[in-house]
């Protein structure tokens, strides 16, 4: 189900200063996963699925590091995971 970003927990990424908003995040046996949608505000978005290990990443670091280096979802996957007002960056 879609989440609004209002409803997320936020974050900034510290290279472009887009604002990162988390949609999921599981930590599992040693390893994060993480669904994140990064916002210009005003203009797109996107949406991005990033592991990486729960050694060297608390949920915080996970988040930008998924937004930074994910695999960027498909614009209907993204969709599914937020309800965003803006076009779908592509």
């Amino acid at each position: 189900m879609a989440r609004l970003l209002e409803d997320c927990h936020r974050a900034t990424d510290p290279e472009s200063g887009a604002t990162i908003y988390e949609g999921r995040y599981y930590d599992s046996d040693g390893f994060n996963l993480a669904i994140v949608a990064t916002v210009t505000e005003g203009v797109d978005w996107a949406a991005y699925l990033g592991a990486s290990s729960s050694i060297d990443y608390g949920e915080d670091s996970a988040v930008v590091e998924a937004a930074g280096y994910g695999a960027k979802l498909s614009e209907a996957d993204a969709r599914y995971y937020f309800d965003v007002d803006l076009p779908y960056r592509h």
